[in-house]
């Protein structure tokens, strides 16, 4: 379980920590520079994706199991901050928030079953707790200590406030990458101890 908590911890870091400077970034006077209107259609377009998958995220997770779709809602989490980092383009900026919003949506559903399943029923209320944690102090915790310093590191070393910005989210999308190799490799090695339960046993003669 412990293996599986630390890859929430940069799961969660790392796709949260810039929920607090994404807004900043797109009303940037150097940078996109959008409007009210149009920052929170952008912004919406998240949470349209989340209630959109909210509906079918358990389904999805039963059908695919538990493991492999908090991989997918990871990988969503992760093209939907490189394309962040990689482009200016509006409508291109509207497809990595609603990858966000999907990826969002399936690891909320799977990640608790996940934990469910690994937790004994008799710590359950510690663990959890633990668990919840990770997701809620993501965003103003990962937001002081690795985003915000990056930005304000970059823009007083003399870089563009953009590209200091786009920095940031290509450092969320690196923190990411870390939580979906954790969880990766901690799935292979539950489903490589499955199949050895499973395996027949030769009797010794």
């Amino acid at each position: 379980y412990l293996i599986f908590l630390a890859g929430m911890v940069f799961i969660n870091f790392g796709r949260n920590s810039i929920a607090i400077i994404f807004t900043q970034y797109l009303t940037l006077d150097t940078g996109l520079d959008l409007d009210s209107r149009t920052l929170s259609q952008i912004v919406n377009t998240q949470s349209l994706a989340i209630v959109s998958l909210g509906w079918t995220a358990g389904w999805l997770t039963r059908r695919i199991g538990n493991g492999v779709a908090l991989l997918a809602g990871t990988l969503g989490a992760v093209a939907g901050l490189t394309l962040l980092t990689f482009s200016t383009s509006l409508p291109i900026i509207y497809v990595a928030c609603f990858l966000r919003g999907v990826g969002d949506a399936i690891i909320m559903a799977a990640a608790y079953t996940f934990a469910s399943i690994l937790i004994p029923p008799q710590m359950r209320g510690r663990l959890f707790a633990w668990f919840n944690g990770t997701f809620f102090l993501s965003f103003g915790v990962a937001g002081t200590l690795i985003a915000g310093p990056i930005v304000d590191g970059l823009i007083t070393a003399g870089y563009a406030e953009a590209w200091a910005y786009r920095s940031s989210f290509a450092a969320a999308a690196g923190l990411t990458i870390i939580g979906l190799l954790i969880q990766a490799s901690l799935l292979w090695f539950l489903r490589k101890q499955n199949s050895a339960a499973a395996s027949p046993q030769i009797p010794a003669k």
